[in-house]
């Protein structure tokens, strides 16, 4: 054998020995890839196994233990999960007594209960947040506009705009230009005007703003406009298309009113005129401190001794709604004393028959009428248990408006009939200025 077959002959060998090897390493990696596939399918199994069958609600609960807040949701979470394990003990996975459709059954729907239980409770959680984030959000913007607040500077025009938004805790809507329309012909109803007015009329196109119609006792209908020049366009078609049919009038609305309580009887009632617009240069501004105007803007109409102190008085007057504003939005001072100015309304009623428009002395009907219940007796005498307004009762006889709630008295400031005529007269009061 040559040198070069003795040199060849290991190294032959050397590359069978390295090729065996590799074999079965191969085959043996093959092998124990296999098994770690088994084994790894074999875990996977058992885990949603035991995921469908234990579910998830001990993730959730461990996930939750960190956070063991008194929160509402935090106690349903946790009275659910102990709902849950006395469910799935009650209910193994191998019983005799029980069908396995039967367990199949209750746990699943144990497990849906579960979850939608700690769906609900997260979703609570968030809103929670969400709310408490925005609730910070409200106070920090609060804080800055009351340190950038500062007195604003009003034009004549913007005064127009501009009035308090309730009287007597009735809330007043922004001026608006009511139109009366009645029939030429005697015993025609609201309804009859109102057909002929939405046959006449076209708001779309004619560009009219109209926030509201009403109809009257008399039969008449008036219709709200939000401008000026919408009620003209009423006024100016009916005229010209429905002048046989209809008569139509802009109501001019009667100006607001003001109290002053707490007045001094040193003061002299005869000399307010005088002592306000001297001690108080924005009302001197307004008028051009000439008394006589400020007499007209600013009509005394009653006065009257104060309920609670004899050495005092109050006193109401009819303002120009420009006026109003200013004197509502700052004291009034007369001599040695600082008095303030409110809305004043108020609306008749009787305590006779607990109508509303009359007083007691002017009433037509002779028998008096229980505010309580309705019945032929005194408020004051009334035994019965149950309330039924009058007021309400007799309108909803009339049809003329929706039905009412009756469970109330008379005299409550709830009642609906009360605050329907409210809202029709503060409807004619010019707040802000025509």
């Amino acid at each position: 054998m040559s040198e070069s077959q003795r040199i060849a002959t290991p190294t032959e060998a050397s590359l069978r020995e390295r090729r065996r090897k590799r074999s079965t390493s191969t085959v043996s990696v093959s092998v124990a890839s296999e098994s770690s596939d088994v084994e790894s399918t074999s875990k996977t199994k058992k885990r949603e196994k035991g995921k469908k069958n234990i579910a998830w609600c001990d993730d959730v609960s461990d996930a939750e233990s960190g956070d063991k807040g008194n929160q509402p949701e935090d106690e349903m979470s946790a009275n659910a999960r102990r709902f849950y394990k006395i469910v799935r003990g009650l209910v193994p996975m191998k019983s005799e007594t029980i069908r396995v459709s039967d367990r199949k059954i209750i746990r699943e729907n144990a497990d849906l209960l579960m979850e939608n239980v700690v769906q609900m409770a997260g979703v609570i959680k968030e809103l929670r947040h969400t709310i408490k984030k925005k609730e910070e959000e409200l106070r920090d913007a609060t804080e800055k506009a009351a340190k950038t607040v500062s007195t604003p500077v009003f034009s004549y025009a913007d005064r127009l705009k501009v009035g308090k938004n309730t009287v007597n805790n009735v809330r007043v809507n922004e001026n608006s230009f009511p139109v009366r329309i009645e029939s030429k012909t005697a015993g025609k109803s609201a309804e009859f005007v109102k057909n002929i007015v939405m046959r006449t009329v076209d708001p779309i196109k004619n560009n009219i703003a109209v926030k509201n119609v009403r109809s009257t006792k008399s039969g008449d209908l008036v219709v709200d406009c939000a401008r000026k020049e919408d009620a003209e366009k009423i006024k100016k078609s009916l005229l010209i298309k429905a002048k046989d049919d209809v008569e139509v009038r802009e109501i001019k609305k009667r100006w607001p009113r003001v109290r002053i309580d707490r007045i001094s009887k040193e003061l002299n009632a005869k000399d307010l005129h005088e002592t306000i617009l001297g001690h108080n240069d924005f009302i001197g501004t307004f008028c051009g401190n000439d008394v006589d105007k400020f007499k007209t803007n600013f009509k005394q109409l009653a006065v009257f001794e104060s309920k609670n102190s004899k050495d005092t008085y109050s006193a109401i007057f009819e303002v120009n709604p420009i006026l109003r504003k200013e004197i509502l939005d700052r004291p009034i001072y007369l001599n040695w004393q600082r008095v303030f100015a409110r809305d004043h309304f108020s609306i008749l009623q009787c305590f006779q028959c607990y109508d509303f428009g009359h007083l007691s002395k002017n009433c037509k009907v002779k028998e008096q009428i229980c505010g309580k219940c309705g019945g032929k007796h005194s408020f004051k005498d009334c035994k019965s248990k149950n309330t039924s307004c009058i007021v309400c009762v007799r309108s909803n006889k009339d049809k003329k408006h929706a039905p009412v709630n009756v469970d109330h008295d008379a005299k409550s400031q709830s009642c609906p009939t009360m605050n329907r005529i409210k809202n029709a007269i503060l409807s004619n009061i010019d707040f802000y200025g025509q």
